[in-house]
């Protein structure tokens, strides 16, 4: 995978410290404007739509917190659904057994790029300083 200049970087690598604050940006999903966000854990980046499964509410009540008090799961701030942050299945709470949609990222010379689908495009890399 190759980083298109300008066109997938969400931000930088150092950005996104393990198990730490997460990064958001907005991809188009289908026609519609969606916010999402970039975080790391056990060394790999991972990427999801802010959508919890249960409520379609953003996960994160302070921007970027989108981990538990642990850093062992991700949580919807409002209900209190977990989810698996390798793969965003629903770990317990009022998710019942739905999950988060992963993102296709990758890294790529320091930076954390978004790979673009036919039903799914970044919106803007506002995030890279």
């Amino acid at each position: 995978m190759v980083a298109a200049p300008g066109r997938c970087i969400i931000c930088h690598s150092r950005e996104l410290v393990e198990r730490g604050h997460g990064v958001r940006f907005n991809v188009s999903r289908r026609g519609e404007a969606v916010p999402a966000f970039a975080v790391r854990f056990n060394g790999k980046v991972h990427a999801y739509l802010n959508r919890c499964a249960h409520r379609s509410l953003e996960l994160d009540w302070n921007e970027g917190d989108f981990f538990d008090a642990f850093g062992d799961h991700l949580l919807c701030a409002t209900h209190g659904a977990r989810y698996a942050p390798t793969s965003g299945a629903c770990v317990g709470g009022p998710c019942a057994g739905a999950g988060l949609v992963k993102l296709p990222v990758f890294e790529d010379d320091g930076d954390v790029c978004f790979e673009p689908g036919d039903d799914i495009q970044l919106i803007n890399s506002d995030a890279v300083t």
